[in-house]
């Protein structure tokens, strides 16, 4: 038995853990990020930014949004404000 414990080795399998350290999360996995420096995804060029769908009749405002004219009248009617911003619209 001596001999089939030289062979192992005792402390053989000291490291092997089943989980995670906090420590090897923030070194080896990247951590935990922050969700304000999270990248947005762009939108295409060709999109309504209220119904994210291809638009026909496009209208721009002034901070350069995009939108199709079917889809913000009614928004602006009821809620007076940018859908994007929230700033007031006129």
């Amino acid at each position: 038995q001596t001999l089939f414990c030289f062979l192992m080795g005792k402390k053989r399998h000291s490291k092997d853990k089943l989980y995670i350290t906090s420590t090897e999360i923030k070194h080896e996995w990247g951590g935990k990020q922050d969700p304000t420096k999270t990248p947005v995804a762009k939108l295409p060029f060709n999109c309504c930014s209220l119904s994210l769908m291809p638009f026909e009749n496009p209208v721009c405002t002034k901070d350069g949004i995009i939108f199709d004219i079917v889809n913000i009248i009614p928004f602006v009617k009821k809620y007076k404000r940018n859908p994007v911003n929230w700033e007031p619209l006129k």
